[in-house]
């Protein structure tokens, strides 16, 4: 048996672009010191719809939802027995393990795939999510009074620059466009890319941080990370 290896008679193929997409933009925002959360794919159907409320103000900011969920045919338990409609309920999940375990102040982002049924069609989107919560202290102890949603809009306009997606922007909600029920009313704006909404950025309401005792301001993020760079997997 000869101990060196055969020489390779082709080059070694390419990596898939989506694949290189999901590490340069986990570069990114790690660089711009958010954590990466990896959540499972597949959540509790009661809990998630409790979260989110009436879909259709999801719908109207351009995120692919739809009111009958995929579900799974044998279920690990209740808590698993659906795939998820979108990122925002597991990523407040991690929020909340953080902040009771005393983490005061952080960030976090995930990208993933979300799923829905329309019209017997399953579909798959590509999203990406982010939070931030609580001000950071500087030597002295003080704390900086910023909000928590301007960190996650200079990330998320850092990112789209490098990556060249100038059309991304963000607008002030209008006064006819529902707010999620999990956003603070006045407090939230829309995500926008060629003109079209793609998602949403705000501060998440005080009695959704009042019954889960968190004491501090928290900013979310979600868009269609496909229709932002149009490689949406269906």
């Amino acid at each position: 048996i000869p101990e060196s290896l055969p020489a390779f008679a082709k080059a070694p193929t390419h990596h898939d672009l989506k694949y290189l997409g999901l590490v340069n933009l986990a570069k990114s925002w790690t660089g711009l010191g958010f954590s990466q959360a990896l959540n499972y794919a597949f959540c509790s159907e009661q809990k998630e719809k409790a979260f989110l409320g009436d879909l259709k103000g999801l719908r109207s900011l351009g995120l692919t939802i739809s009111s009958e969920p995929v579900k799974l045919l044998n279920p690990l338990n209740e808590d698993l027995n659906m795939m998820r409609l979108s990122l925002t309920f597991g990523l407040w999940n991690n929020v909340l393990h953080n902040y009771r375990y005393g983490q005061a102040q952080g960030a976090l982002f995930e990208t993933g795939s979300c799923f829905t049924k329309l019209d017997s069609v399953y579909k798959e989107s590509i999203r990406l999510g982010a939070f931030a919560w609580g001000q950071a202290q500087d030597l002295w102890g003080k704390q900086n009074q910023e909000s928590p949603v301007f960190k996650l809009k200079g990330a998320l306009e850092v990112w789209a620059q490098k990556n060249r997606w100038n059309s991304l922007c963000i607008r002030a909600a209008k006064p006819t466009e529902v707010a999620p029920v999990f956003l603070h009313k006045g407090q939230w704006g829309v995500v926008e890319a060629e003109g079209q909404a793609i998602g949403f950025i705000g501060i998440l309401h005080p009695e959704l941080l009042d019954e889960n005792k968190i004491r501090a301001s928290v900013g979310v993020l979600e868009i269609d990370r496909g229709q932002a760079a149009g490689d949406a997997c269906e």
